[in-house]
C-alpha cells in the first residue's frame, strides 16, 4: 500500500479557494465565488459552515466542506458541467443534470426537516434528489430524504431519489422515502390521502448498490410506498446480510416495476417478495466495503466481504474512466487502468467477519480534496489454481474523499 500516496499525488489538481460567510476567505457566499472570473473550471471551493440559499452551478467545480464540517443550502441546481464532487452538503434539494464526466456525492444529506404553517410540531421533511442524463455517477456515505406529506397542510409527497438516463454506482448509503404523516396518526393536523411514492426511482438506467439500506415512506394505499420502483434499468445489489429494503404499507412489495435485469444478494426485503426478472444466487455475491472519508494523516480500512478463502485484487485509483468496459465479460471498470493505480491480494473471510486491510494516508495537503475509487477484481478459480487472466468478475465501485 506504499504507493497509494503516489497515485493520489499523480492527480492533476485545481486551484484552491475559501468560502466563508464571517469574511475569513476568498469570497463570502458559494455564488459570488462561482461567478469570479479568477475561480477556473476545475477548481474547488471549500466551504465553511453557513447557509447559502440557492445554488445554481454552471461552471465545473468542486464544492467540499471544510474537514468535520458542513455547509447548508436549500437547492442546489447543477446543469451542463463536465465533472462534479460535492461533499459535505446537507440541502433541502438537489437535482443534477448533463453532467458530462464524473459526478460524485459523499457524505451528502439531502432532505432537511421544516415545519408546516399549520401545526410547526408536525415532524415534516423537505427533500428531493434528482440525476438525469450522467454517464457516471458515485453516491457514497450519503443519506437520502423525500418530502413527507401533511394532507391537507402539505400534499406534495415526493421520491427521495429520482434517477434516469444514467448510469450510478451507491454505496453506504441510506435512503428514506416519503412518509404520509396521517398514517398511525403521527399528528393530528394530518390526514392519510395519497399514495406514497416509492424511495427511489430509476428509469434507463444502469444502478450497482454495495450496502445501501432503503426504506419506503409509510402509506395508507396497498401498492404504494415502495423501496425502488425500476424501469428500462439493470440492477446490481449487494449487502452483506444485514441490509434491508422495505415497503411502506404491509401489501406493497419493497421492489416493483417492470425492471430488466437484476440481481439481488445479501438484502433482506420486506414483504420477502421478489420479481421474476431479478436473479438471488445461492452464494453471496463479493463486495467492498470502506468509509466514505479518509482523513489525511489518519488510518483508513478497507473491508472485503467475500467467501472464506476466496482470492481478490483490490484495486485503487485517483483518475476515473467515463464508461470504460475493461475485459467485456467481466463487467465495467469504475478508473483509468493506464493512469497510475494500486492493488493488493485480499482472501475473503467469509460474511459474518469480512477481511480488512488498514493503512495509514500521509499528511499531504496535495492529497486533500482527492477522490479515490474502489473495486475488486476476483478471478475464475477451480483446480488446481485460479486463473488471472481469466475472465473473472468485478464488483460495483465504491469511493472515498481525502480531507
Amino acid at each position: 500500500m506504499a504507493i497509494l500516496p503516489i497515485v493520489l499525488l499523480a492527480c492533476s489538481l485545481g486551484s484552491d479557494w475559501l468560502v466563508d460567510p464571517a469574511g475569513g476567505g476568498d469570497f463570502t457566499s458559494i455564488q459570488a465565488a462561482i461567478a469570479s472570473s479568477a475561480v477556473q473550471p476545475g477548481d474547488r471551493l471549500w466551504i465553511a459552515p453557513g447557509e447559502y440559499g440557492l445554488i445554481p452551478l454552471a461552471k465545473t467545480l468542486d464544492l467540499l466542506a471544510l474537514p468535520g464540517q458542513r455547509f447548508h443550502a436549500d437547492l442546489v441546481l447543477v446543469k451542463g458541467v463536465a465533472g462534479l464532487t460535492i461533499q459535505g452538503l446537507t440541502a433541502r434539494y438537489l437535482l443534477i443534470e448533463d453532467v458530462q464526466g464524473r459526478l460524485e456525492l459523499l457524505d451528502v444529506e439531502v432532505g432537511r426537516d421544516g415545519v408546516i404553517p399549520g401545526d410547526p410540531l408536525v415532524p415534516m421533511v423537505y427533500g428531493k434528489t434528482s440525476i438525469s442524463a450522467c454517464p457516471e455517477v458515485v453516491i457514497a456515505g450519503c443519506l437520502l430524504r423525500g418530502t413527507r406529506q401533511c394532507y391537507p397542510e402539505a400534499s406534495s409527497p415526493s421520491t427521495a431519489l429520482l434517477l434516469s438516463t444514467s448510469r450510478v454506482a451507491i454505496s453506504a448509503t441510506t435512503i428514506l422515502g416519503p412518509d404520509d404523516l396521517g398514517v398511525n396518526a403521527v399528528s393530528a393536523t394530518c390526514n392519510a390521502h395519497y399514495p406514497s411514492p416509492p424511495a427511489v426511482s430509476a428509469w434507463n438506467t444502469q444502478l450497482s448498490l454495495s450496502e445501501v439500506s432503503i426504506r419506503g415512506g409509510l402509506s395508507s394505499w396497498a401498492g404504494s410506498g415502495a423501496a425502488l420502483w425500476i424501469d428500462g434499468s439493470s440492477l446490481d445489489a449487494r449487502g452483506s446480510g444485514v441490509e434491508l429494503w422495505s415497503a411502506g404499507h404491509p401489501q406493497s412489495v419493497a421492489i416493483t416495476g417492470p425492471g430488466t435485469t437484476g440481481v439481488l444478494s445479501g438484502i433482506q426485503l420486506s414483504p420477502p417478495v421478489q420479481p421474476a426478472w431479478l436473479s438471488s444466487p445461492t452464494e453471496l455475491l463479493p463486495l467492498l466495503s470502506a468509509p466514505a472519508l479518509a482523513d489525511a494523516g489518519g488510518s483508513y480500512t478497507i473491508e472485503l466481504w467475500a467467501l472464506p478463502g476466496e482470492p481478490a485484487a483490490v484495486l485503487l485509483s485517483a483518475f476515473p474512466a467515463l464508461d470504460l468496459q475493461f475485459l467485456a465479460p467481466i463487467g465495467p471498470l469504475w478508473f483509468d487502468p493506464l493512469a497510475p493505480f494500486a492493488a493488493y491480494l485480499e482472501l475473503g473471510a467469509g460474511f459474518v467477519q469480512p477481511a480488512a486491510r488498514t493503512f495509514t494516508l500521509p499528511s499531504a495537503p496535495a492529497l486533500l480534496g482527492s477522490v479515490i475509487t474502489l473495486q475488486a477484481f476476483l478471478p475464475p478459480c477451480g483446480t488446481p489454481a485460479c486463473s488471472w487472466g481469466g475472465q473473472g468478475s468485478l464488483t460495483p465501485p465504491i469511493a472515498a474523499l481525502v480531507h
